[in-house]
């Protein structure tokens, strides 16, 4: 799953076999500088391919930053990007610094179709964008549930918070 940041531009697909478990977190993997899970993608360097997780999942994915924004399995997504197919489970995202955080995906540019996340996220800064599956999107989200716990001081829903 790390490896997925090294192809974040142009038309990459990707297509998950097996479920994944990020907890604990494995020797090598990219993490940000609190040790936590650094999402696939930021502002400067959005992930663009197309992810199907072919109904599998991720589970465990541990993030407590304070400083970075658009946190989630995906940080940032571009506006030709899809995420499908794929669940969050058994994860903990939660930031006090910035905003757009979601189980799936920080910020969504692109679509994302028949995903959910079942875990805890949330955002304690008084400018927060949560959402379940999506913090901030401005693409399509559809077909998506969330089962977890979602909670913000600002701007929160169950699947978007923006």
């Amino acid at each position: 799953m790390d490896l997925v940041r090294n192809y974040l531009s142009g038309e990459k697909t990707f297509k998950l076999a097996n479920n994944i478990d990020l907890s604990p977190l494995q020797y090598g993997q990219t993490q940000n500088t609190d040790g936590s899970w650094k999402p696939i993608g930021d502002s400067t360097n959005k992930f663009g391919g197309h992810f199907d997780g072919n109904g599998y999942s991720v589970s465990g994915i541990y993030i407590n930053s304070s400083s970075f924004g658009s946190q989630g399995l995906f940080g940032f997504t571009d506006s030709g990007s899809i995420i499908e197919n794929v669940g969050v489970t058994n994860d903990s995202i939660s930031s006090s610094g910035e905003n757009n955080i979601g189980g799936v995906s920080g910020y969504s540019g692109g679509s994302v179709t028949d995903c959910y996340n079942a875990g805890s996220v949330n955002c304690s800064n008084q400018y927060c964008w949560v959402g379940g599956v999506v913090g901030n999107s401005v693409g399509s989200v559809t077909d998506c549930y969330n089962t977890g716990t979602v909670t913000s001081t600002d701007l929160v829903g169950g699947i978007v918070g923006l």
